[in-house]
């Protein structure tokens, strides 16, 4: 029989604590890119800081932008639901959710996503995808302890 173990409500908010930080300077980095469209080498030409008005989804997939708009807000109400329903699915939900509302929040003022580092020869990206990307990669991992 496996133990499951619990994250307790401390360590949670801890780590919640660090993903909000995450998501609050993302929006930082955005506004601060958007200003000043920098195009800046930060290490050597494999990662740049730069301004790229992104309005595709991840992998430049393009749809309509009132399809990605009410896609993300229908995925932020499945995490809820699914938090609600799955309690230990917190942290990764909640990693996943802040990086959507952030990603979200770009397209309902500017019509795209703000990307602001560049990692060649890959892809543009920020910290919404980053916390998104754990989120994901944390959700998996906590359904596949489950099984």
């Amino acid at each position: 029989m496996a133990v499951k173990k619990k994250m307790s409500y401390n360590k949670f908010m801890k780590k919640f604590f660090l993903g909000l930080i995450i998501f609050l300077t993302d929006l930082g980095l955005k506004k601060i890119t958007l200003q000043i469209q920098p195009d800046q080498p930060l290490i050597s030409h494999w990662l740049s800081w730069t301004f790229f008005a992104n309005p595709a989804l991840a992998f430049s997939l393009s749809f309509p932008q009132p399809l990605i708009i009410l896609t993300s807000i229908l995925i932020l109400l499945i995490l809820i639901i699914l938090v609600y329903k799955k309690p230990n699915y917190l942290f990764p939900a909640s990693l996943i959710f802040l990086g959507a509302t952030s990603n979200l929040i770009d397209r309902l003022l500017h019509s795209f996503v703000i990307d602001y580092f560049y990692f060649y020869p890959i892809s543009y990206f920020n910290l919404a995808d980053g916390l998104i990307f754990l989120g994901v990669i944390f959700l998996a991992i906590k359904i596949y302890q489950r099984n």
